[in-house]
């Protein structure tokens, strides 16, 4: 990608985007990876980590720095929203984060990623609050112990997702490595 966090620097790398939402997003997820111990196996750690930064975008999303860009996307999407890719994919999704017109003079998007990753990390947690007799009140909840176990670098508090979808259950997530098909599977199995 156009931006990265190298671990043994302790620095972010950032190729400079053409609009300020862009950079800042980038930025957001860069910093969170900064702050995570990297606990999960790696598809899951990044469903983690762009999950919290789409959910800081879009708290923090309003600021003087990018507000004409999401009112210049905001009537893009109005005007375009049936645009497709030339692969025939929908232009503009519920991931899209900014469209604006490029220095190339094309319609583009900036979607947040990972959708996959993001969509089993989602499975994960609401099997971990429909598994946890009462521990957790909501999946939600549930996707907090994971950030607070990752962040705060303790390994025994994954052992939840053991507690919740039985023993052996984050050894076999650890066993799918960077497999996300495998990951997909074994989560959706639970």
């Amino acid at each position: 990608g156009s931006a990265l966090f190298n671990e043994d620097l302790n620095a972010i790398a950032i190729r400079e985007p053409e609009k300020n939402l862009i950079l800042k997003k980038k930025l957001v997820h860069e910093m969170l990876h900064a702050k995570m111990s990297n606990l999960l196996p790696n598809p899951l750690k990044e469903a983690l980590v762009e999950s919290l930064t789409k959910k800081l975008m879009k708290r923090y999303q309003e600021d003087p720095l990018t507000r004409g860009e999401l009112k210049d996307s905001e009537k893009l999407i109005s005007a375009f929203g049936e645009e497709r890719t030339e692969k025939g994919d929908a232009l503009f999704t519920e991931d899209t984060l900014l469209a604006y017109v490029g220095e190339d003079g094309r319609l583009h998007s900036e979607n947040f990623t990972y959708g996959r990753e993001r969509n089993i990390l989602k499975t994960l947690t609401e099997k971990m609050y429909e598994k946890s007799e009462g521990r957790f009140t909501s999946s939600e909840e549930a996707f907090d112990a994971l950030v607070k176990a990752d962040v705060t670098g303790n390994r025994d508090e994954l052992g939840v997702i053991d507690e919740c979808l039985g023993e052996g259950t984050l050894q076999k997530m650890y066993d799918a490595g960077d497999d996300v098909e495998a990951l997909d599977s074994l989560v959706g199995s639970l």
